[in-house]
């Protein structure tokens, strides 16, 4: 790897790299987005609020090896390394889960983990929950009730309040969208800036709506989602 080259030249290979990588992938919400959106908006995120350069590559490249293996040719941390340096792929390391393990023990590893990570990473972690909060908002996944999207913001905030301090000197909060009507008709609603500083997207109290288009009412258990969350909570898995 060329150490003289340009953060642009730089920033844009680690792009590309992520573009083909992630080429067949798709989001889970019902747009289906092309995967690569996901990667963009993090290092927008983490660009737009003046994080280093270390943590925009690695936001590009935080989900390649993650999500490649199950391709044909798997990206390794190591490849990573060669291409754009130990630093990133050691930030892309410590924000790539252990797919090996049950997604409740990844999840719970997370939250435990957040306070320990390096600066770089937890700026790469609030963004990716940034991203995927969005998203969640605009287009959640089929089969995603309300209490699933619930359970998903309550999980996101362990893991962010995990990261307090990373962003402070290059995030600041910023007027957020409304969340509009939601599924369940509610109203949209607005950050507490007390409760969630610096996220930049529509987070409101959790009794008022959980920042999902802020339904007034609290959601039924029909399916068992939130007895299963709340279980989850009392074994500390998150």
């Amino acid at each position: 790897m060329d150490q003289e080259e340009a953060p642009l030249a730089r920033t844009l290979r680690a792009a590309h790299f992520a573009a083909t990588v992630h080429a067949t992938h798709r989001r889970k919400g019902a747009a289906a987005e092309p995967y690569v959106n996901h990667v963009l908006e993090v290092a927008e995120i983490l660009a737009a609020h003046g994080a280093p350069l270390v943590a925009v590559i690695a936001g590009l490249l935080h989900d390649t090896v993650e999500d490649s293996d199950a391709d044909p040719v798997p990206v390794t941390l190591a490849a990573l390394e060669a291409a754009f340096g130990a630093e990133v792929a050691a930030v892309v390391a410590e924000v790539s889960d252990d797919k090996s393990l049950p997604k409740e023990v990844r999840k719970g590893l997370q939250v435990r983990h957040a306070a320990g990570a390096s600066a770089a990473a937890k700026q790469v972690k609030l963004a990716d929950k940034i991203s995927n909060l969005r998203t969640i908002v605009a287009s959640p996944p089929a089969g995603w009730n309300h209490a699933r999207r619930l359970e998903y913001v309550g999980w996101a905030g362990r893991v962010a309040a995990g990261a307090k301090g990373s962003t402070r000197g290059w995030m600041r909060p910023s007027t957020p969208p409304t969340g509009g009507r939601g599924a369940a008709g509610g109203r949209g609603c607005g950050v507490n800036p007390g409760r969630w500083p610096a996220w930049g997207i529509a987070l409101g109290r959790e009794e008022r709506g959980y920042g999902l288009g802020c339904a007034a009412s609290v959601p039924s258990d029909d399916d068992g989602t939130i007895r299963r969350a709340v279980g989850a909570r009392r074994q500390g898995l998150w």
